[in-house]
């Protein structure tokens, strides 16, 4: 952000030519992450935002992923039962029994939606739908380079 760091939701809005209850879900996702907090109406970004805005987009994936594990429960559930399976899949039924003991369907049918979009973004997993289950995905081509120049003299 030019401001900063720190703007006014509305004008966030107004300057991205987004209405208000349209940019809402995404700052929900952003505050989720660790990336920004929002606080009395003013939108801050955070050390780890400014990092993932700034990295190229195979390191970005790889900070998501982070920040996906480290911040939210069902991906770190998802995580350690896939690495718990010796095949490294499981039910996506597992998971849809558990959110449908604490939430509705429709709130069920949402956050199975999101883990899902996130989970292929971020590398962590995939979807088959023809068996209907989560499968961990390798570990990402991102981590792989940034483990190669991190141990590079």
């Amino acid at each position: 952000m030019d401001t900063g760091g720190e703007e006014d939701l509305y004008h966030l809005a107004e300057r991205l030519l987004m209405e208000v209850d349209d940019l809402l879900p995404i700052l929900e996702g952003a505050v989720l992450l660790g990336f920004a907090r929002v606080e009395e109406g003013d939108v801050r970004i955070t050390p780890e935002g400014i990092h993932f805005a700034q990295a190229d987009i195979a390191p970005r994936r790889l900070l998501f992923r982070e920040a996906a594990l480290k911040h939210i429960l069902l991906f770190q559930q998802i995580a350690n039962a896939l690495a718990a399976k010796s095949d490294q899949s499981i039910p996506l039924a597992l998971f849809r029994d558990i959110l449908d003991e604490h939430f509705p369907d429709n709130e069920v049918q949402r956050q199975l939606e999101i883990a899902l979009d996130w989970g292929r973004y971020s590398g962590l997993f995939t979807y088959d739908p023809e068996s209907e289950r989560l499968v961990m995905m390798a570990e990402p081509v991102a981590a792989t380079a940034l483990n190669r120049s991190e141990k590079a003299p």
